[in-house]
């Protein structure tokens, strides 16, 4: 499946196995952080949209970033983003239309 990840004004596009992710958007997401993070300077945005033939999604990136294996970024954004707007992004939904934990 062939997914477009947008992040701020960054834009990739990736080829996922739909059959071997259970979220091909979730791990488009992903890969787009780990080529991310070798460009500096390495900023995001506390959304992501992801668009395949399928639709359009958002993506909570704190979870993004947890899934990838940068937690400590994920961290940074979650306390920055709490302090700012007293929001906590981990009881946020990792994607839209999903209940919040």
């Amino acid at each position: 499946m062939i997914v477009i990840v947008k992040c701020l004004k960054k834009k990739q596009v990736f080829n996922i196995n739909g059959r071997k992710f259970p979220d091909p958007m979730f791990e488009a997401a992903k890969q787009f952080m780990l080529e991310r993070e070798k460009k500096k300077p390495f900023t995001v945005g506390v959304l992501m949209e992801c668009k395949s033939w399928r639709g359009s999604r958002l993506y909570n990136t704190y979870h993004v970033l947890n899934g990838a294996g940068f937690h400590e970024y994920a961290e940074k954004l979650r306390t920055k983003f709490r302090e700012r707007f007293d929001i906590d992004l981990n009881a946020e939904p990792v994607k839209e239309n999903e209940p919040r934990t």
